[in-house]
């Protein structure tokens, strides 16, 4: 998939346009302590949450899967760190095997993230 930078918002926010192939997605990844904002430009996209372990489980833990969410169309959706982590690709769909979305972030973290 591409992360295509639109905007640098004068140092304040990243606009970006993320692009995905069939059978592509992110990386698990964090928003480096930002707000992501993510309106769905083309074809559906799924969302996959993931909490990190509890402090009382060990660093060796296992992340674990949260809540899967569909992605239609103009959908528009939410996340930070607070929020956890999250995947964003599958699935295709029989009517378009490419999707994409817009992002905003803010503050701007293009190259900060924490991808697993």
């Amino acid at each position: 998939y591409t992360r295509n930078l639109v905007d640098e918002g004068n140092g304040k926010f990243n606009l970006m346009i993320l692009c995905w192939s069939e059978n592509q997605g992110s990386s698990i990844h964090d928003h480096a302590n930002a707000h992501c904002f993510m309106k769905v430009l083309a074809g559906q996209l799924k969302e996959v949450r993931f909490d990190w372990p509890k402090e009382t489980e060990g660093p060796d833990s296992p992340l674990k899967m949260g809540e899967e969410n569909l992605l239609p169309l103009n959908s528009v959706a939410y996340i930070n760190d607070s929020l956890g982590l999250h995947r964003v690709g599958e699935p295709p769909t029989p009517q378009s095997s490419r999707r994409s979305a817009c992002h905003f972030v803010l503050p701007p973290t293009l190259y900060q993230c924490l991808m697993l």
